[in-house]
């Protein structure tokens, strides 16, 4: 009775395993052959390579039969195509081409297969110089019996376009880089990715290098003034790169060193850098001329300085220095040139001036590191006290001096609101401001507020 449970159930599973394996086919097409790409197709042929063009047969479905096929020129492909088309494709003369293999047979288990077709490149570029609509018309047969054909999808027409081969990078010319701080970490790692137009047959070796005549030009035709970066701020590779075969990308990297331009201990070295890399050369295809460099950029941007602990020194023209002087000249002492607003603004003396130059010595009250200067003029209609057109920045580490030029500077108009100028950098706690000249030759003058930038 057991024996007899046992073979019934064991009869029932195979039927049900034979009705799943029947109902998944139920949903399963046929094998079915076509083109990839029918219709026309441009294809480039690049010129100094010898690849050739691929036109893919595709097998779908079961994939439980073999086939056979050709391929073979058809000139009555074109016909049909010229009747509809915007422009009317000629036939590529066959001494331009050869189809190296004329039939293929596709295994059971083959989803795709291509024919291809070898070119004359000098024919090819000479035809194609004087008529550029030229295309090989092709026709897929299918030689096998029993087997499905999507008759749309049996014809297509390769219009071949000489073409350049190029390696060039993905991002190229002026990209935003890096603004690195003291929080940042001491070596960071960039990545470039680097392209070709076509599809290398074997391995492209390529090498690069630093190029600074890529910042003489970028600063010469933005009106930049952009640094070439330190070679000690980064460390980069120039050989050892490749795209690898039948790949079109790779990337390369470089180091980027902080420490360079924000020491641990020192002052930072601010301002806007410039890493000019070049692809040098590439063993397959040519160097993109336009897209072959990257301008990589690097700011460190210097902060405002608080002003709550400045302190001026001295100042030899100091209305609080004459009888009555807030009756007399007004309440516009030198210490509204750091008070933090340009609602208030220190003026010369004007009752018997001062001689030229006026010099103001400010207290940072502690050691600073400077780069970058402003002067700002008073508002509203304060603005016609302001005559200082130029002048000198120099610095101390003391009060009495000796003191360092780090800066000559002229204001750009009267009627400019604020002036910026960079410094040559410098740490020091004492700065001078000296005003050699005013835009009407006299010493009277007034300024609204003295900023700095740095840390």
């Amino acid at each position: 009775m057991k024996n007899s449970l046992y073979i019934s159930l064991f009869a029932g599973c195979m039927f049900a395993l034979s009705a799943c394996d029947s109902a998944i086919n139920n949903f399963m097409v046929d094998d079915t052959v076509a083109l990839l790409t029918p219709g026309l197709v441009e294809e480039n042929v690049y010129t100094g390579l010898d690849d050739p063009t691929e036109v893919y047969v595709l097998k779908s479905g079961k994939g439980f039969q073999g086939v056979n096929v050709s391929l073979s020129v058809d000139p009555e492909v074109l016909s049909a195509y010229n009747i509809n088309a915007d422009k009317v494709i000629a036939a590529l003369p066959a001494d331009c081409y050869t189809l190296s293999v004329n039939s293929l047979s596709l295994s059971p288990e083959d989803y795709q297969v291509p024919f291809k077709i070898m070119w004359d490149r000098d024919r090819l570029t000479e035809v194609l110089s004087e008529n550029p609509n030229l295309g090989i018309p092709l026709r897929l047969n299918v030689n096998s019996e029993g087997i499905n054909v999507n008759e749309s999808r049996l014809t297509t027409i390769i219009k071949p376009v000489i073409s350049t081969p190029t390696v060039s990078l993905a991002s190229s010319g002026y990209q935003v880089g890096l603004m690195p701080t003291r929080r940042s970490t001491l070596e960071e790692l960039v990545y470039m990715n680097v392209q070709a137009n076509f599809i290398p047959t074997e391995d492209i070796d390529y090498t690069l290098s630093v190029d600074p005549s890529l910042i003489e030009e970028y600063n010469q035709s933005k009106g930049t003034n952009y640094k070439l970066l330190p070679e000690d701020a980064y460390e980069l590779d120039p050989e050892g790169w490749k795209i690898k075969k039948s790949m079109k990308t790779n990337r390369f990297s470089f180091t980027f060193k902080r420490e360079a331009l924000i020491p641990e201990n020192g002052p930072s070295k601010f301002g806007n850098y410039i890493l000019p890399i070049r692809i040098n050369s590439v063993s397959l295809g040519n160097v993109s001329p336009e897209k072959g460099y990257v301008l990589y950029a690097v700011s460190v941007i210097a902060s405002k300085i608080d002003k709550s602990k400045w302190t001026v020194y001295s100042c030899n023209s100091d209305i609080r220095t004459i009888a009555n002087w807030d009756k007399v000249e007004g309440n516009y002492p030198p210490e509204h040139l750091i008070d933090g607003t340009t609602n208030t603004y220190w003026r010369s003396i004007w009752t018997n001036p001062t001689t030229l130059p006026i010099e103001v010595i400010i207290d940072f009250g502690m050691e600073r590191s400077l780069y970058k200067i402003g002067i700002d003029a008073p508002t509203s209609t304060n603005r016609r006290y302001f005559n200082t057109k130029s002048g000198i920045v120099e610095v101390s580490d003391s009060p009495e001096g000796p003191w360092t030029k780090i800066s000559d500077w002229t204001y750009p108009s009267k009627a400019t609101s604020a002036y910026e100028f960079d410094v040559e950098p410098a740490t020091a706690r004492y700065m001078k401001l000296v005003f050699n000249e005013s835009f009407d030759g006299s010493s009277k003058m007034a300024i609204s507020e003295i900023s700095a930038w740095g840390e």
